[in-house]
């Protein structure tokens, strides 16, 4: 997080280019919902359907993210 308070981009070779990691993914969604205002509950919800969606990627092939994703868009 920068001294303004907003989240850091991940470098887009950690995410788009470097293999897939999903507890680096779920580490960025984390701390992206963590600086948002949520409820407690909407925030649980919402960090379940991230960890939903981070096992449903590693069940999809590609060494990358953006071709997990694009192998997920492809099955849904």
């Amino acid at each position: 997080m920068d001294a303004a308070g907003t989240i850091d981009a991940p470098a887009p070779s950690i995410l788009a280019h470097g293999t897939y990691d999903r507890h680096v993914l779920f580490a960025h969604l984390v701390a992206a919902v963590a600086t948002m205002r949520f409820d407690p509950e909407v925030r649980r919800q919402i960090l379940h359907a991230a960890q939903a969606l981070c096992k449903v990627l590693d069940q999809c092939t590609g060494s990358t993210l953006q071709e997990r994703w694009q192998a997920f868009e492809q099955r849904v």
